[in-house]
C-alpha cells in the first residue's frame, strides 16, 4: 500500500532496490548451496554476487521497473521478482 502512495519516481527507486536485493541474495543463495559446510559468506562472494548481477541483469530489471504503472505496484514488483528466477526455482503457490 506504501508504495501507491509514493511519486512515482520514489516508488520506483524503491521497487528497484527491493528487487535487485532479492535477486542478489537468491544469487548468494545457490551460490553457498554448492559450498562445503560449514557455509560462510564472505566479502569477496557477496561483491561477486553484485558485480555478476549488474554487469548480467540489473539494467533490464531497471528497465522493467521503469515501465511498471504505479496501480498495484507492488504486485507489478513481485512479478518482476519471480520472473527473473530461473523457471524451476519459482515456487508458485
Amino acid at each position: 500500500m506504501y508504495l501507491t502512495r509514493c511519486s512515482s519516481s520514489t516508488a520506483q527507486y524503491l521497487g528497484a532496490f527491493i528487487v535487485d536485493l532479492n535477486l542478489v541474495l537468491h544469487r548468494l543463495f545457490l551460490t553457498t548451496l554448492t559450498m562445503e559446510l560449514p557455509r560462510h559468506l564472505s566479502k569477496e562472494l557477496i561483491d561477486d554476487a553484485v558485480k555478476t548481477y549488474k554487469d548480467t541483469e540489473s539494467a533490464a530489471i531497471h528497465h522493467r521497473v521503469r515501465g511498471i504503472n504505479p496501480i498495484n505496484f507492488e504486485q507489478h514488483i513481485g512479478d518482476v521478482i519471480r520472473e527473473s528466477l530461473p523457471k524451476d526455482q519459482v515456487d508458485v503457490d
